[in-house]
């Protein structure tokens, strides 16, 4: 699972590319200006509130390609299959893909999520997915995890990749939604 981590990069260090599928090239590249990380990021349990917002310094042209996606307003359903899509590897210690992927997953109950990292890893802002080596990868991270075309989560950490008895570990946007419209302006 992806663990780079923007939390406390420096905004020059950063570029946001939209409006492509390929890692490096096509679309169009936003200079980040200023990073804002969760204020309670790993205070009462690691990797907790795992969730940084970037401000660019050009504002996105909205188009066929470049979409806005609504945040999750209800809880998510523990029979609920989501989309993780990333440019990460597709096994541990593997190359980054060059295109877009995705994979669907089927969400893990927050007991058993518990259950399987214990208690004291998973808090009530995290949510797991994926089983039968389905999962995120190393430079997932920060990615998108959807739902019937709402986001509902963004990638965070895991055992491995896809390990059996591992899910992905994800932020629950649906929890961290308040912090999100307080500190994005939307």
């Amino acid at each position: 699972m992806g663990r780079s981590r923007i939390l406390r990069s420096d905004p020059d260090d950063l570029v946001v590319r939209v409006g492509t599928n390929l890692l490096n090239e096509g679309g169009v590249t936003h200079n980040v200006s200023k990073v804002v990380s969760h204020a309670d990021f790993s205070k009462y349990f690691d990797l907790d509130c795992d969730m940084a917002l970037l401000k660019v310094e050009n504002p996105f042209e909205i188009g066929p390609m470049v979409k806005p996606i609504p945040l999750a307003k209800t809880p998510l359903k523990s029979s609920s299959i989501i989309v993780v899509s990333g440019w990460g590897t597709t096994e541990e210690a593997g190359d980054l893909a060059n295109t877009l992927l995705k994979v669907e997953i089927p969400v893990v109950p927050h007991w058993e999520c518990k259950w399987l990292y214990g208690a004291n890893k998973i808090s009530e802002n995290m949510f797991c997915g994926g089983r039968a080596g389905k999962d995120s990868c190393q430079g997932d991270s920060g990615g998108p995890v959807v739902s019937n075309g709402i986001l509902i989560g963004v990638v965070s950490w895991g055992e491995g990749c896809a390990r059996p008895g591992y899910p992905g570990v994800y932020a629950d946007v649906y929890k961290l939604r308040s912090w999100v419209l307080e500190n994005s302006g939307v």
